[in-house]
């Protein structure tokens, strides 16, 4: 991704700047999106691994195949 991208959502959300294992420009997703949830009050109770990483999680980057992901959001009121 350009660096110049990267610089552009981080100066939004700080917590997204990131770089690949390569020292590429990187956004982290799931980190901005955690830290704008627990600016909200929101509690993570799991964020979860990446799954480029972890080989017992499915990864498109990994594999080259599709595969289907689910998330689960609830609210304690």
């Amino acid at each position: 991704m350009p660096a110049e991208l990267r610089a552009q959502v981080a100066a939004q959300v700080p917590a997204t700047w990131a770089a690949t294992s390569w020292g590429t420009p990187a956004l982290d997703l799931p980190a901005g999106a955690k830290s704008q949830l627990e600016a909200a009050g929101v509690v993570i109770e799991y964020a979860g691994p990446c799954t480029l990483e972890n080989d017992e999680l499915f990864s498109y980057r990994r594999s080259n195949t599709t595969g289907r992901f689910a998330g689960l959001v609830w609210s304690h009121d």
